[in-house]
Order: C-alpha cells, then sequence, then structure tokens
C-alpha cells in the first residue's frame, strides 16, 4: 500500500521496527544478508515474523529496493525511487506482467524516496539477467512478449487511472541527460580505464546531444503506451521455469512502443546475431503486440521506428561506474553504438 510516511534514506534505517510498519505485521527480528549497491540499492534481508504469515503472506527472505546511496543521487536519479513505487502500487495491479510480489510501496515526497519491498527473486530459485551475457534471439522474443502484455493494453490510453499519472518520456532519464551529456561528463568518462572509445559517427558530443533532443521531440508527438522506459537484459530475471520477466520499474512513462523494444533488442543480442535476427524479432512483436490488445502496425513502419529509437541505448556508452560496472558499461555501449551505426539511427531521425 502506497504511503508518505517519513522513509528510511540508508540501509542502517531499515529496522525491524520499520519494516513491522511497512508490513503491517510484527517482525521480531530482521538480519540484512547481502547489499547490492547501484542505481537504486537493494538491501536482502530474512525477517522472522512474531506469528506465522501463512502461505499468503510476505515470506522471510524479502528484497527492500530504493534510494540508498547518496553519490547517484548526485546524477538527478531521485525521482526514479517514488516512480518505482507509483509502478507497483498504481499500474502492476492492472496488467498481467511477470513480476515479484510487491508487499510495500512507500512515498516520500519531500525526501525524494521510495522503498518497495519484494519477494527475494533469488531465494526462489530465480536468476537474473547479465549485461555482459548476450541472449539468443529466441530468450529476446520471450522478452518482446512480456513488453507486449504492457504496451498493448495501454496503447493510446494516457487518461486511464492506471497510466494517467505516467509522464510522457522517461523523466529519470531526461533528467540525467544533462550530466551524462556534458563536456565535463564526457571527458572525463572517456578517458577512464575500460570504456572503449566511441565510433567516429558518435564522436561529437554537440551532434549526438541534438540528435537525442530530436528523438524526444519525435517521442513527445508520437502515439504513446506505457513503457518500461529502461528495457535491458540487466533488468530482467528468469523463473525457475526459463521465462523471463523485467525488473527495476524506475522508469516507466508513456511513450512509443519501439523506446523498450529496439532498446531492448539492440542490448541482448551479439551484433551478429541481431543483424540476422531483428527482422524476424520485430515481426514476433508486433504479433504479440496485436494480440495483447494494441494495434495491428505495419513492418516497414515499425522498421523506421526500430531504426530511430534505437538511438536511445546510446546513454550506455556514458554510464557512468556508480551506477553500473564499467564492465557492464563497455558491454552494453559497444552492443547500443553498433546498433545506432548498422541502422543509421541518425538518418532515421532527420538529424
Amino acid at each position: 500500500m502506497e504511503s508518505t510516511e517519513a522513509l528510511p534514506r540508508t540501509p542502517e534505517e531499515l529496522t525491524a521496527e520499520w519494516l513491522s510498519s511497512a508490513l503491517g505485521r510484527t517482525v521480531s527480528d530482521l538480519t540484512v544478508d547481502r547489499i547490492v549497491w547501484g542505481t537504486a540499492t537493494k538491501v536482502l534481508v530474512d525477517a522472522t515474523y512474531a506469528d506465522d504469515p501463512g502461505p499468503q503472506g510476505p515470506p522471510r527472505t524479502l528484497c527492500i529496493k530504493g534510494g540508498f546511496q547518496e553519490s547517484v543521487r548526485a546524477y538527478g536519479m531521485a525521482a526514479a525511487y517514488a516512480i518505482e513505487a507509483k509502478f507497483y502500487e498504481r499500474l502492476a495491479p492492472a496488467i498481467e506482467l511477470r513480476l515479484p510480489s510487491c508487499w510495500y510501496a512507500g512515498i516520500d515526497e519531500p525526501a525524494e524516496q521510495g522503498i518497495i519491498v519484494l519477494d527475494d527473486l533469488s531465494a526462489e530459485g530465480g536468476t537474473f539477467g547479465d549485461p555482459t551475457a548476450p541472449w539468443s534471439a529466441d530468450q529476446v522474443a520471450a522478452g518482446l512478449e512480456q513488453l507486449a502484455v504492457l504496451h498493448g493494453p495501454t496503447w493510446d490510453k494516457s487518461t486511464d487511472p492506471h497510466v494517467s499519472w505516467l509522464e510522457v518520456g522517461a523523466a529519470a532519464v531526461r533528467g540525467v541527460a544533462p550530466a551524462l551529456l556534458s563536456a565535463e561528463h564526457w571527458d572525463s568518462h572517456f578517458s577512464l580505464e575500460g570504456i572503449p572509445s566511441l565510433p567516429s559517427s558518435l564522436q561529437d558530443r554537440d551532434r549526438v546531444t541534438h540528435g537525442m533532443r530530436r528523438l524526444w521531440e519525435l517521442d513527445d508527438a508520437a502515439v504513446h503506451c506505457a513503457t518500461h522506459g529502461d528495457a535491458h537484459v540487466g533488468n530482467t530475471f528468469i523463473d525457475t521455469a526459463g521465462r523471463p520477466g523485467f525488473l527495476d520499474w524506475q522508469t516507466p512513462c508513456m511513450a512509443p512502443a519501439f523506446y523498450d523494444a529496439a532498446y531492448f533488442i539492440t542490448g541482448a543480442l551479439a551484433p551478429e546475431i541481431r543483424r540476422a535476427s531483428e527482422g524476424d524479432l520485430i515481426r514476433h512483436y508486433l504479433t504479440a503486440l496485436s494480440a495483447a490488445g494494441g494495434p495491428e502496425l505495419g513492418y516497414d513502419e515499425a522498421w523506421i521506428d526500430y531504426r530511430r529509437h534505437a538511438f536511445h541505448g546510446f546513454f550506455w556508452a556514458v554510464t557512468p561506474p556508480v551506477m553500473q560496472p564499467v564492465e557492464r558499461v563497455a558491454a552494453m555501449g559497444a552492443r547500443h553504438t553498433t546498433a545506432i551505426e548498422d541502422l543509421d539511427s541518425y538518418e532515421a531521425r532527420g538529424v
């Protein structure tokens, strides 16, 4: 249940007393098993309950996620924590996505904090996507089916109360863009060890910045649906049946469907596999979109949208190590920038 109470800002403040209040049941003891630092921090805990919550109640092992790393807030990401809490409270119950159970979603607007309490999927035998390990075309097809389940029912329904709270365009991404595309960050980032240099067509920072702004202009004028906003393999899980689902709902927004679809395909596949399979994957996605309640789009129109939205993946090339490990930045940045060149994403946006 969404709240507006004052929320913890550090892992040390996640006490048994706080979790008791959040879950509405007495937690007699709370042990932190592991902390996974990142854009949003995940605190994996073991909770002991005063009374057995039963099969319908929260499990002992939980993932408490929120903005617990002040250095990330400096990049303008604070709004993302409240957005994820709103997603689980307002949108998730209305769609049939494969998601972990959410036991609490809290928002502290003055402190720019949002916290969610989820099942610990790893304790249930699930695994997580690794950005350094490309997927197969079949795995990507299954992921596109999940995106279609999100896109189809929300297509051109911006006034629906389940999605009306979503902004047009990912606010967190657009908010961090000035810092990531600044001359200071650009120069220091590409001097770091392990960060690959950009292809020649993407080395002009001013042109990249102009191209991103042009893409957002086209996005804002297009037909919108609810999108994940950061649909990459590092934001996925694989359940015990081998089925993928998406996590890290910090950047959902109303945007063109290929904001997600192009970003996911170009980041998930090794370039040679992408080149061989992207046409079939787009057709697979279009079929899934129609089956989920979306429109029947033509392939030629979708191909242009795919080429255009591939450019969203550029941000991986300038993601700082405080947000993602260098090896992930290098792997994902290389896949995305190669796709931008292959697909001539500049030309598809008319820049």
